[in-house]
């Protein structure tokens, strides 16, 4: 039995450093988490405080994903450069935990992109929202 013991107990502890590798190299190809905060009276809010990516590639893709957000209702999400200049269509998030993925990414590799968000029309006061984005796919 403790010969067993032996085995299985590294044989474990390698299998953990391994997936913590992996989650680690996929979460390093996101931009960094970020919260904002959404009102019902807003239209489109730049969140240059908000989370951003560099885009590497010339994909017309970008991808969200919600941690937390307090709110019930869809916020709509679309990138932007450092000029404000909306770079790509909007992607409703209403759910957390999800991967959604927008369209039409105009923006050029080799550049940070920003996000505008908008609440949905149902959205009543003010919510918070904690996301990432990839400015590319």
């Amino acid at each position: 039995m403790k010969k067993t013991k032996k085995i299985i107990i590294p044989a474990v502890m390698a299998v953990a450093v391994m997936m913590s590798g992996a989650i680690t190299c996929y979460a390093a190809n996101w931009g960094d988490l970020a919260t904002v905060t959404i009102n019902s009276s807003d239209s489109w809010k730049n969140q240059f405080d908000g989370p951003y990516d560099y885009k590497e590639t010339e994909s017309e893709k970008f991808r969200v994903y919600a941690t937390a957000k307090t709110m019930t209702s869809s916020p709509s999400v679309r990138l932007i450069n450092s000029g404000g200049e909306i770079r790509s269509s909007s992607v409703s998030v209403p759910n957390t935990y999800y991967t959604y993925t927008g369209d039409d990414n105009t923006g050029s590799s080799g550049y940070n992109y920003w996000t505008q968000t908008k609440p949905a029309w149902n959205q009543v006061g003010s919510d918070t929202m904690k996301f990432q984005i990839k400015a590319d796919e």
